[in-house]
């Protein structure tokens, strides 16, 4: 069995990553959910979580008695410090120098340096905003952004002028458009809400207009 595992009771709360593997009882109904595995329960409570998502409330099941509720803002910090780790990982090669090492292998490889060199950022809401400052401050990069906000606008919404708001966030320049945006970066990091305008936003086109090797 799994160390500590135990039934589900009404009043749990429960955070599922993919990875994670849930089998309980919610009023009359059964459910198993896991990687590749998602019961007609677990579809139904991603259904309504999009839909909460989408009308920025908290929403209920009411056949199993289970809120489901937005929560903006609670993982921005959590979210913005993986984003910057896969960075480094990335750059560093760590995943296949790590394999390579557990092999008994050794490489003098050492990946890529990051300072100055130049991250995108596409999608400058708040978690954008954390990686910018993290990756210009604590890594040296140069960052610019790409948003549906101009720079004009998005200052405004902080109470700053333009300049403020870049210095402020650790950008060079915040753009709205893509063609201007992409041919200049080294790293791409997408922070893009879903919505019926950026659903599969990144085609191959998009992407062929990025720095290549």
């Amino acid at each position: 069995g799994i160390p500590g595992k135990r039934r589900l009771k009404e009043g749990d709360i429960v955070s599922v990553d993919c990875g994670t593997v849930l089998e309980g009882d919610v009023g009359d109904s059964a459910f198993t959910a896991g990687v590749g595995e998602i019961s007609q329960l677990a579809q139904r409570l991603i259904d309504v979580t999009a839909q909460a998502l989408t009308v920025g409330i908290a929403m209920m099941l009411p056949e199993q008695n289970i809120v489901v509720a937005n929560t903006p803002g609670v993982l921005d910090a959590s979210v913005a410090e993986h984003a910057i780790a896969l960075l480094l990982s990335l750059a560093r090669r760590i995943p296949s120098l790590d394999a390579a090492t557990r092999r008994g292998g050794f490489s003098a490889c050492t990946g890529t340096e990051l300072e100055g060199k130049i991250l995108g950022i596409a999608g400058f809401g708040a978690i954008g905003r954390r990686v910018a400052l993290a990756a210009h401050r604590g890594l040296g990069m140069r960052v610019i952004a790409f948003d549906a906000l101009s720079a004009e606008v998005l200052p405004a919404h902080a109470g700053l002028s333009e300049r403020e708001f870049l210095d402020s966030c650790g950008l060079e320049e915040c753009t709205t458009d893509f063609t201007v945006f992409a041919p200049r970066l080294d790293a791409l990091s997408v922070h893009l809400p879903v919505t019926a305008g950026t659903l599969r936003y990144f085609d191959a086109n998009r992407l062929g207009m990025l720095l290549q090797g």
